[in-house]
């Protein structure tokens, strides 16, 4: 529902009003978004406010600590790696190079796992005066996500990818999933 935190909770008290409830909302959310690559935020953030609270397994003996959100985002970041790697290979068969030949693909690099830290932070965020730092630790702490956030958006966006590829971003510190292309090297150096 709009407006809610989105907290986990198990599936099996999870009723199928409930699930009738998510499709609905996420349907009147589509309707709302429109084709392209420029609505793919918008499409993210539904997904998430839609299936983060959907455990990815329906199977009961297995355990629902992955939400369908994060399935899907991962499923989402190593296709587009997969996708750019092969397209600069030039391999045209996906089926073939991937799936029938899944043990050579396994060994191919196609993958870069990008780190960024901000270094100093500490300093930064709890170097206030004593009147209004409560107000000072927040505002900073603030400044400092949104600043790392436009950092990796930037990164992607020169990469030529969405935020699927950012895995975590927190702390002065993010992982990107990159896929390992002469673009991408260039584009990260």
């Amino acid at each position: 529902p709009s407006g809610s935190v989105p907290f986990p909770v198990s599936s099996a008290s999870a009723a199928k009003s409930d699930y009738e409830q998510l499709l609905h909302h996420f349907e009147q959310g589509l309707s709302h978004i429109g084709y392209g690559a420029e609505w793919l935020n918008a499409l993210l953030a539904l997904l998430e406010e839609c299936t983060s609270t959907v455990p990815a397994s329906t199977y009961r003996a297995q355990s629902e600590d992955v939400s369908l959100y994060d399935h899907l985002k991962v499923t989402a970041a190593v296709s587009a790696c997969i996708s750019e790697y092969l397209l600069e290979t030039g391999v045209t068969d996906y089926r073939e190079h991937v799936f029938q030949n899944e043990k050579t693909f396994r060994d191919e690099s196609a993958f870069l796992l990008y780190s960024a830290d901000l270094s100093g932070i500490q300093k930064f965020i709890y170097t206030v005066a004593t009147r209004g730092a409560q107000r000072s630790l927040r505002s900073r702490s603030f400044f400092l996500e949104m600043l790392m956030e436009h950092y990796a958006d930037e990164v992607l966006h020169a990469c030529g990818l969405s935020r699927v590829n950012l895995i975590y971003s927190g702390g002065g510190h993010c992982y990107l999933l990159l896929p390992n292309t002469e673009k991408v090297r260039s584009s990260v150096q």
